[in-house]
Parts: structure tokens; C-alpha cells; sequence
């Protein structure tokens, strides 16, 4: 497959052309979207220097190694004494690449995974006493939930201060696929290249959790007879045996007697009066 053709960084300020490989770019964004996902609340920060060439007012960025960090200091990156060490030994013989090819370390990066795209005093501290020349540049990647990454360049200028709080041109960092080939940030304007955008992976709708403080639904009870009675977990507890059969009124509505402590329903009384004049009517009968 044919190699990319180099992007354009044009940042208000610089005092040279720079210029990188998409090539070496995805592999930076993959080392720190990988170390971003290795545990939970941001990750594993982590960095590395940056190899290409610089000529006729042009930096070309080409390649890139990491540096192994040991984190002695938790996941950001801050380097221990033995990464000093490594990083001593990585920028005095990282230029020599396979196959003959010759490179200069032109600048390093690293990733923050839980602030902004900037350099922090431990970082200017860093590029001051491993990466001197002025040309030499600091990449800051900031990888992204669900977006792609974004990075920024810092570049010492005419004075050679760094203007540390903020990059002077934020990008992203597309993969290969979706990378434009030959382009330009920054481009008369200050706008970004026309790329194609990352597409998203589609996410299912989250689910609601909904926080209750009732109990379990209720068991409706065994219904009786009547259509009109309601069920028995609905009922109060009777105060007599005899309220325990049987079925409500006409109207639906069970009715307790406070005094008697029974239960009476509508219809109740005519039962009990039909019933008395029955016994009446028999008496009648009987003694004639």
C-alpha cells in the first residue's frame, strides 16, 4: 500500500514548516487511546519521542517510539529516575532505524487523559532538558469517549518562549481510513482540513433506572363470589367469625358495627325482618 502523503500543521506563530506522516500519527493516537482504556477513570498517560527530519526551514515528523514508563508515580506521566535514564538513552541513539534509514528525534509526545491539551511545568521541564533545539516540538494528545482524539503542537518561536497554556492549533486524530491524504491544518484561515470525519459506532439507547421507594406490588387475594366484592387482601381483618364468609352489599360496601363488633350489609336487616315475620306468620298458624 502506497504511503500517505504527509499533513500540514500551519500554527500562527511557527517559525518553520512542520509536517507529519499520518503513518507516525496513528501510532501515537493508538499507544494512547490503547493505554486511555486500560482502566476505568482515565487510563494509563503515556508518551514517547518523535523521529523525521528537519531541512531548508522544514520539520517532517515520521516515526515515533514510546518510552516505557513505569508509572512509579501513579498513571499520569511523570517520569521516575529509571525513566529519566530511559529517556536519556532513547534520544541519544533513537534516530537509527531499521533498514539504514537515518532520523533525527525532532520533538516527543505524550498524552493527558484527564485535563487539557497543554504543558503542564513538569512538561516544559522535560522539553527544556531533553528536546533543546529549536526546532524541536512537544505533542499533547488528548484522547476522547466515544470521538476521535485530539492533539495539539507547542513550538518554541522567534524569541523561543513556548506558549505553554494552550496549543496555537488543535486537531484531531483520525485513523488511516478516514484520514485526508495531504492535508492541511491551519490552511489560510486557520481552519482544519477537510476530512472525512470519523463515523461513530452506533450505541444502544440507555437504559432508564428508576429509583423507588415503595415496597413489592401487592397480591390481590382470592375474590369471592359476588362481582362486586373486592378481594380479600383489600378487606380489613374481621372481629368475629362470621365476618369472615359471605359478601358485601348491594352497594358494594362492607359496613362494620362498632358497638356489636359484626359486620351488617345492605339487604342485611330486611333478611332479619322477613325472617321475623316468617316466625310470626308460623306462630299465627300454629295456634289456630
Amino acid at each position: 500500500m502506497a504511503k500517505a502523503k504527509n499533513t500540514v500543521w500551519l500554527a500562527p506563530g511557527i517559525p518553520f514548516q512542520l509536517e507529519y506522516a499520518p503513518e507516525a500519527l496513528e501510532h501515537v493516537r493508538r499507544i494512547a487511546v490503547e493505554a486511555f482504556y486500560s482502566m476505568p477513570r482515565g487510563g494509563m498517560e503515556v508518551g514517547g519521542i518523535l523521529l523525521g527530519r528537519r531541512a531548508n526551514g522544514l520539520v517532517e515528523v515520521l516515526n515515533s517510539v514510546p518510552i516505557e514508563c513505569e508509572h512509579a508515580s501513579g498513571p499520569g506521566f511523570v517520569l521516575s529516575p529509571n525513566d529519566h535514564t530511559r529517556l536519556a538513552a532513547l534520544v541519544a541513539g533513537g534516530g537509527r532505524q531499521p533498514g539504514g534509514m537515518e532520523l533525527r528525534v525532532v520533538g516527543w509526545f505524550h498524552s493527558h487523559t484527564r485535563s487539557g491539551i497543554f504543558l503542564s511545568a513538569e512538561d516544559l521541564a522535560i522539553h527544556e532538558r531533553y528536546f533543546p533545539e529549536p526546532w524541536q516540538v512537544a505533542l499533547v494528545v488528548r484522547p476522547e469517549h466515544g470521538a476521535p482524539a485530539r492533539a495539539g503542537f507547542f513550538f518554541r518561536g522567534a524569541g523561543g518562549s513556548i506558549h505553554s497554556e494552550s496549543t496555537a492549533l488543535e486537531f484531531t486524530l483520525q485513523t488511516l481510513a478516514h484520514a485526508a491524504q495531504g492535508a492541511v491544518w491551519g490552511s489560510a484561515a486557520g481552519t482544519a482540513p477537510a476530512s472525512e470525519p470519523l463515523p461513530m459506532a452506533a450505541l444502544p439507547d440507555p437504559v432508564p433506572v428508576v429509583n423507588t421507594i415503595e415496597g413489592p406490588p401487592r397480591t390481590a387475594g382470592p375474590q369471592s363470589g359476588h362481582p362486586r366484592c373486592r378481594s380479600r387482601s383489600q378487606v380489613p381483618a374481621p372481629v368475629d367469625a362470621r365476618a369472615r364468609s359471605g359478601c358485601a352489599g348491594r352497594d358494594g360496601r362492607f359496613r362494620f358495627s362498632r358497638r356489636r363488633g359484626q359486620r351488617s350489609a345492605g339487604g342485611y336487616q330486611a333478611r332479619k325482618a322477613a325472617d321475623a315475620r316468617s316466625r310470626a306468620t308460623a306462630g299465627r298458624t300454629k295456634s289456630k
